[in-house]
This record gives structure tokens, sequence and C-alpha cells, in this order.
């Protein structure tokens, strides 16, 4: 590929022509010689670029209720980098669990997980995470229980509760025979319980037990009320509370 075409490629990135970006690497990658190192190395470089872009492009469709565009972003990203491991799961794990049923794909999710596992060198429990639900998804439970297990030993001892009761929620789904398609696997439990007088600075403390503080952003801040004791105030111009995205430890 010459540095002609490579300036092409990254001309069609910036310029947000993906698909074209896409075509031209694609047709371009078998004439790379390997022994070429400085070749290579940027062919990876517009790869990576322009993966990272399908996948972004991807997310905004999903967020835009456009799901057919979604599915399509996310095969151009795992086409654009075969090698990268990300992309491989992020494509098998929209094969495996997207909520629509006619976007989803169990042998594909399969294949694409087991690869971005591999690529992986057999060491990521989101990737394992991932090979589970696409096992599930094709019906092959038994293995999805084996899988899921072994993700869940992969976890880091610093995981948070919530992350670590989702797995193993996750675990008792295929062990029932059934699937993962993002439900909430929490029903009926408490999250987090925020009384507000023991903030420090700006955290406000999980009372539930389950370890999800709050922190308070912008110009939130903890007031007296007359009635109601220690309470929110919110000024309605950037003001929140950041509770993350974790969940609960089954066991509450």
């Amino acid at each position: 590929m010459s540095n002609l075409k490579f300036l092409t490629v990254w001309d069609h990135i910036e310029r947000g022509y993906l698909d074209k970006a896409l075509e031209l690497l694609v047709a371009s990658r078998e004439a790379v010689q390997q022994s070429d190192f400085k070749v290579d190395a940027a062919m990876m470089s517009s790869q990576r670029q322009l993966a990272l872009w399908f996948a972004s492009r991807g997310q905004g469709y999903e967020q835009q209720v456009e799901y057919s565009r979604a599915a399509n972003a996310f095969e151009s990203a795992a086409a654009a980098a075969p090698w990268h491991a990300e992309m491989l799961n992020l494509l098998a794990r929209f094969q495996a669990t997207y909520s629509e049923a006619e976007f989803r794909n169990g042998a594909r999710a399969v294949e694409n997980a087991t690869k971005a596992y591999e690529l992986s060198q057999w060491d990521s429990y989101y990737y394992i995470d991932t090979l589970a639900a696409a096992c599930a998804e094709s019906g092959r439970f038994e293995q999805a229980v084996e899988w899921q297990c072994q993700a869940i030993t992969k976890l880091p001892l610093d995981v948070r509760p919530g992350s670590r009761a989702q797995y193993q929620a996750k675990l008792q789904l295929y062990q029932a025979g059934q699937t993962y398609h993002g439900q909430y696997l929490h029903a009926g439990k408490l999250i987090a319980r925020y009384t507000f007088d023991e903030v420090s600075g700006k955290t406000a403390p999980d009372l539930s037990g389950n370890k999800i503080d709050a922190t308070l952003v912008g110009d939130a801040r903890i007031v007296d009320d007359p009635v109601r004791g220690k309470v929110l105030e919110l000024d309605g111009d950037g003001d929140w509370v950041d509770c993350g995205n974790d969940l609960p430890n089954s066991s509450q």
C-alpha cells in the first residue's frame, strides 16, 4: 500500500467517509508485506482508527434506536481491524445479547467471541462473559455455564460487588436454560439508599450495603430542610448526582 493510499485512507476517515476508507483498507490488506514494518504499522494505525470510528458510530445509532445501522457499523468496525479483540467482542456482544431478536445471531456471536478471547491471550473475564452469552444464545447452555464460571473466577479481587453479582446472576440464567439479552437481573432488590446525613465533601455514602456511593456533581449540595431534614438541592443548571452504573449484590 503506497503512502498516497494511506493518506487517502486518513483523508476519508477525517472527512467521515468511513465506508470508503474501509473499502480501500480491505482491498489493500493483501498487498502489505509483513516484512515491511513501517507500512504494516501505518496500516494497523489506520485500521485501529477506522474501527474506533465505526464503533462510535454504532453506539450512536443504538442511542438513536437505529438498530439496523448499528448492526452494520459494528460489523464494519470488526472488518476494519479483524485483529482487534475489542472490536470483535463488541460485535459478538451485540449479536448475542441485543434485545431485538432479528439482530441476534448465536453462531456468529460464538465465532466472533471466540476470536476475541483468543486475541486477548485467553485472559479477559469480560470477553469470556461475552462468549458465555453467545453460547447461551446458540442454545449451548452447558458451555455457557462453563464459560461464565470461568469468567467469575477471573474477576479482579477489587471488582465492585455489583459487578460480581451481575456475573453470578447471568450464571443462574444459563443454569436455568435461559439467555441474556440485557434484561434487568435484580428485580425486587434494593439498589441503593441515601439519607444524606453523612455526606463527606461531594460523596454521599450508600447505606444499603451495596457500596454504590453517590457523587454530587456541579452545584449539587445537601441542605437542611425544617421538615424533612437533610435533602438534596439541585438548581437545574448542570447539577446531578452520579450513582454510577453498578448493580447491587444479589444477596441483598
